[in-house]
């Protein structure tokens, strides 16, 4: 029997840089601080784990998060089976609780480790495959006049059911933003409109009953930030609406569960600790008949959320695949058209770049 007790910890932070700026309500991002991880075992196994930094905006920044690695977590760990990853976390946390980013990249590193032992893909471990992996939507970036025209063109003729857009702005401007798009759309596109909580109740109510009688409207994703306030948007509008800021951990997910007027859940890992915490903030979902959507952020995010989509009977709404001008891996993970399959090798079934790796480690 191998032996899986880890014996060094790396860990390293790598810019990976966005095709274009994100512009929301929070400001614009130009790119993602990625966090990797390679995490060492005595028997010569590797497993490679990341998670990413959205500070200022949301979180702790990518040196907060290296450095609750190498100063906390890394030493507790030593000595320890990566396998077991119940004991894992409870090293963690009893090390630094809360450091829920940083568990992220650990998290992926022991399910990458525990797949390579017994060579099979993560999705395996999971249970096995049930969907072809994580469902995607098209996305249309703050664009007016010829531009959007363009932009609407190609996403029309690459056959986007669903494309997603941001508002949470103003009133004013995402109405009028909107209704340009409904004209040139023309009803051949579902739009999925993102809030990133950038509303209070009363102007999430005027802007979305006024989006709303343009027709074409798939869902709202989280416009405000309260629950309580969602529920009463959720009572003035027909369109379902998404919850994504709200969702911050397992106790996060038992809590949104008892209110059926948010239907649709998105999980961003990296938020929770990885897949261990995901594992359980799904299955509470099912149980309450939630669909959701796992973000495919770069990478090993990517792979990771691919894996887990393709085992979880709920991941059936659409996510929006890493929009990345730069990788981490040798070879970039890529959508098979609609959708982002699950790496076929053991664990993550992806290899990082380890000359890049070994610049920024070196760094």
């Amino acid at each position: 029997m191998s032996d899986t007790s880890i014996v060094e910890i790396q860990s390293a932070i790598i810019p990976i840089k966005r095709l274009t700026p994100l512009v929301t309500r929070y400001g614009v991002n130009e790119s993602l601080p990625a966090i990797v991880v390679k995490v060492m075992t005595k028997e010569g196994i590797e497993g490679i784990g990341q998670t990413i930094s959205s500070a200022p905006w949301f979180g702790p920044s990518s040196v907060a998060i290296k450095n609750a690695i190498d100063q906390y977590l890394a030493p507790a760990l030593y000595g320890q089976d990566a396998t077991n990853i119940n004991s894992c976390w409870k090293i963690m946390n009893n090390a630094f609780r809360g450091a829920n980013f940083a568990y992220t990249a650990l998290d992926l590193a022991f399910w990458d480790i525990l797949g390579k032992k017994h060579g099979v893909p993560i999705y395996e471990l999971l249970g096995g495959q049930i969907n072809e992996g994580v469902v995607l939507h098209g996305f249309l970036d703050r664009l007016y006049g010829d531009e959007l025209v363009e932009a609407i063109t190609h996403l029309t003729e690459e056959g986007w059911q669903v494309v997603k857009g941001k508002i949470g702005f103003t009133v004013t401007e995402d109405v009028s933003w909107y209704k340009e798009v409904s004209e040139v759309s023309e009803g051949k596109i579902q739009f999925q409109l993102d809030g990133n909580s950038g509303y209070n109740k009363a102007d999430a109510i005027m802007a979305l009953t006024q989006i709303e009688k343009y027709g074409g409207i798939a869902l709202f994703e989280q416009p405000v930030q309260s629950i309580e306030d969602l529920e009463q948007i959720a009572n003035k509008i027909v369109t379902p609406l998404q919850a994504d800021e709200l969702l911050t951990s397992v106790n996060s997910s038992y809590e949104l569960c008892k209110f059926s007027s948010i239907p649709v859940w998105h999980f961003k890992m990296q938020k929770y600790g990885g897949l261990t915490p995901l594992q359980k903030m799904a299955a509470v979902a099912e149980s309450a008949n939630i669909v959701f959507s796992v973000a495919p952020y770069p990478d090993l995010l990517s792979a990771a959320a691919a894996h887990f989509a393709a085992a979880s009977r709920n991941a059936t709404w659409p996510a929006g695949a890493a929009r990345n001008d730069d990788t981490i891996l040798d070879n970039r993970i890529s959508p098979d058209g609609h959708v982002l399959r699950p790496p076929e090798g053991p664990g993550l079934g992806v290899d990082l770049d380890e000359s890049k790796f070994e610049y920024y480690y070196k760094k």
